[in-house]
């Protein structure tokens, strides 16, 4: 109708509130009340339709923005843990052969050596599914436990290969 009235919903409501800086409830009568004064004083009177749409495509451009800025959020997230999951499960996979290779699978206790052999046969798999894949199974954690033991005894091999190299 071209009256200049201000559109007021909750997204120009979002829109004043974070261009003014409030820490109020816009929710807050007083602070609608407020609000609604502001958007109404500022409504040019030969474009008010203009005006309020305006604001509208603000408040759309910001939630976009947010959506974007929190889905980026969520592939870095996602991207860094598959990267970490990925850079581990090489590592474990280096030691069990360094193992393999220098002294065998025979100088391992029963569950290291079963975790070792599942490990290499399974590199993709996940903590879960190694312990599944494990007779008797095992949770995550004592699949984990394993992991690290195997990369010690790794350590401690290329320790001493060191320390017989130097000698």
């Amino acid at each position: 109708l071209g009256l200049p009235v201000p559109a007021v919903d909750g997204n120009v409501l979002r829109v004043f509130s974070r261009l003014l800086a409030l820490e109020e409830d816009i929710a807050a009568p007083a602070v609608k009340k407020e609000l609604t004064a502001l958007a109404a004083a500022l409504i040019p009177p030969d474009a008010p339709g203009e005006y309020n749409q305006a604001l509208m495509e603000l408040e759309n451009i910001r939630i976009l923005k947010d959506m974007r800025n929190s889905l980026n959020r969520k592939v870095n997230c996602e991207t860094a843990n598959i990267y970490k999951t990925v850079n581990a499960a090489v590592k474990q996979i280096e030691d069990i052969r360094y193992i393999r290779d220098t002294i065998g699978f025979g100088e391992l206790s029963e569950g290291l050596a079963n975790m070792a052999e599942v490990r290499l046969a399974n590199p993709d798999a996940t903590l879960k599914e190694l312990g599944m894949l494990l007779n008797p199974q095992v949770g995550k954690s004592g699949v984990n436990h394993r992991l690290r033991k195997l990369s010690e005894i790794a350590d401690g091999l290329r320790g001493c290969k060191e320390e017989k190299h130097y000698d």
